[in-house]
């Protein structure tokens, strides 16, 4: 049995002595002679490993002094991480990537709305349907090339 004042439990534990006391006062953590036994298993330990136990569905929330500067550490390396990546140009933002779909997406309807008035007369001075294939074959394989070679202006400016 190592007996330890409520500070010194804290401190073994890696939180805030007002923790301790607050577990102490509901009665997860019993005293032995105004101490705490740091070795005897009580509530508040098992309450501790319940929380720390991730679901599928719930989030980790501790309210640790120390688990909010985990947090918080975490956080800041993954926006260092982040932005490392967003430099490489490995990483996006999704309002750059929807704004580049969208001016694709306008440029293949121009090309498919312009295709009848474009080919209408090479179609319209044949009678081979053969010939007739041909042209919009050709015409339908430039226009997807053309499109295949497409970059959005954000990476042309790069």
């Amino acid at each position: 049995m190592a007996l330890v004042s409520r500070n010194e439990y804290a401190a073994l534990k890696g939180v805030s002595h007002t923790a301790i006391n607050k577990a102490v006062n509901k009665g997860e953590i019993p005293l032995v002679d105004g101490k705490i036994d740091a070795e005897a298993p009580n509530a508040w330990e098992e309450r501790r490993r319940e929380i720390a136990k991730p679901e599928a569905s719930a989030p980790v929330m501790l309210n640790t002094k120390a688990d909010a500067e985990r947090r918080r550490e975490q956080a800041r390396a993954d926006i260092t991480e982040m932005e490392a990546r967003r430099i490489k140009g490995e990483l996006v933002s999704v309002k750059d990537v929807q704004r580049a779909l969208g001016a694709m997406i306008t440029q293949v309807q121009t090309k498919l709305l312009l295709m009848p008035s474009q080919l209408g007369f090479k179609l319209a001075v044949t009678n081979d349907v053969t010939a007739c294939e041909r042209i919009l074959d050709g015409e339908i394989r430039a226009a997807l090339t053309e499109l295949s070679q497409w970059e959005p202006e954000s990476a042309n400016a790069a």
